[in-house]
């Protein structure tokens, strides 16, 4: 994910702050159930990555609270980033989106699914996951799971721009 020269400065919190849509960072840590932990001179408190970020780019974040820390579970199956953008390097996500699941035989199970760059705030698609889930793949549940996710996200064109804070 990222370019060579994003890589070697930029910090996963960084990206995860900006509350971008179509951060890199965000469809992968929310379908592996990231939390982020945020910390004041006083508290540390965590919240799962679904949470903190509550709307375009707002986060959860409050006045003299600083993200110490990102906890990404064990995931233990499949998984899958992808991202479209209209340069070949150092590209910008257009569209990006992340699957996690596990396999119980041939069906799926613990379905989990990210979309970024379709709302002002990467979507978990917690009903296209749902519907997945215990379903072995044939071309109908696709067809059934894709119009489940369209109806999930709404287009990004009209986000308006907003300060980076909102969650206090």
């Amino acid at each position: 994910m990222s370019s060579a020269q994003i890589r070697s400065v930029a910090t996963l919190a960084g990206n995860i702050c900006t509350a971008s849509p179509i951060a890199d960072a965000v469809p992968p840590l929310l379908v592996y159930g990231a939390e982020v932990v945020l910390q004041t001179r006083l508290e540390t408190h965590r919240l799962p990555l679904s949470g903190f970020l509550i709307g375009y780019r707002k986060t959860a974040l409050c006045p003299r609270e600083i993200v110490t820390a990102i906890e990404i579970p064990l995931h233990h199956g499949w998984s899958r980033f992808e991202k479209t953008g209209k340069r070949r390097a150092l590209d910008i996500a257009s569209v990006n989106s992340a699957l996690a699941l596990t396999m119980e035989g041939d069906r799926l199970a613990d379905v989990r699914l990210a979309f970024g760059g379709v709302a002002p705030t990467t979507v978990l698609a917690r009903q296209t996951a749902a519907y997945l889930s215990g379903k072995t793949l044939t071309d109908a549940v696709i067809a059934e799971a894709a119009e489940l996710a369209v109806n999930e996200i709404q287009p990004s064109a009209t986000f308006a721009a907003a300060p980076n804070s909102g969650g206090c």
